[in-house]
């Protein structure tokens, strides 16, 4: 039963997803468009997203498809 502290946004999340089988998790952060992937074992870095980078439009949804090959972020 380890736990796993990391530092995944510089400001507050505001979206968390947990992949399917718990060994992946997706955040976003308030002040910022951009996704990041973790980890969960280790709280590696797997990936970071920036969406939509000329515009500071928020992330308000983001998934992991069944099978981990893709996941999905929305904004409005």
């Amino acid at each position: 039963k380890n736990i796993i502290t990391f530092k995944a946004h510089q400001s507050n999340i505001t979206h968390f997803q947990m992949s399917f089988e718990g060994d992946l998790i997706a955040t976003t952060s308030e002040n910022a468009n951009v996704t990041r992937v973790f980890r969960t074992f280790d709280g590696f870095l797997l990936g970071e997203f920036n969406y939509n980078e000329s515009k500071n439009i928020p992330i308000c949804y983001i998934s992991f498809e069944k099978n981990n090959k893709y996941f999905l972020t929305c904004s409005i």
